[in-house]
């Protein structure tokens, strides 16, 4: 049998769910999670992951970073989820989404996305919704 929920990611969102519902988690800092190894981690124990990892320095310029976070970790999970029957729950933000046109045509650019965190933060939401087979995308505000 599984178990309930598991966290990915003990920051401020991370740190405040698993304060808040006593879940359990796994992160990069305590656990020394790999996000480029997911299967070292017995992730599919669980029904349900919120993935509250990502790079959210918005004056980063590194683009690899914020790209191997926010995207390719993104996807890998998905994949992972998919294959073990997981529910994912993945955390987006408002940063992203702000200063967006209300009830946008597909001639407008419906998002305002002005450096990598939330280009890549958009990316990692659309993937998660393209190809996830059962999925959350839950907007922190």
């Amino acid at each position: 049998m599984k178990n309930n929920v598991l966290v990915l990611g003990d920051g401020l969102l991370g740190g405040e769910l698993i304060k808040q519902s006593n879940w359990d988690y796994v992160s990069r800092s305590k656990d020394g999670f790999d996000i480029n190894h997911l299967d070292e981690f017995i992730l599919s124990n669980y029904d349900i992951v919120i993935n509250c990892i990502s790079h959210t320095d918005t004056y980063d310029k590194d683009r690899e970073l914020h790209w191997n976070v926010n995207c390719k970790f993104v996807d890998k999970l998905i994949d992972y989820c998919n294959e073990n029957f997981i529910k994912l729950i993945h955390i987006s933000t408002d940063y992203v989404y702000s200063n967006s046109i209300p009830f946008a045509s597909e001639n407008d650019v419906p998002v305002h996305c002005n450096n990598w965190y939330g280009y890549t933060k958009l990316l990692g939401d659309s993937l998660v919704q393209l190809l996830s087979n059962n999925y959350i995308v839950y907007l922190v505000r």
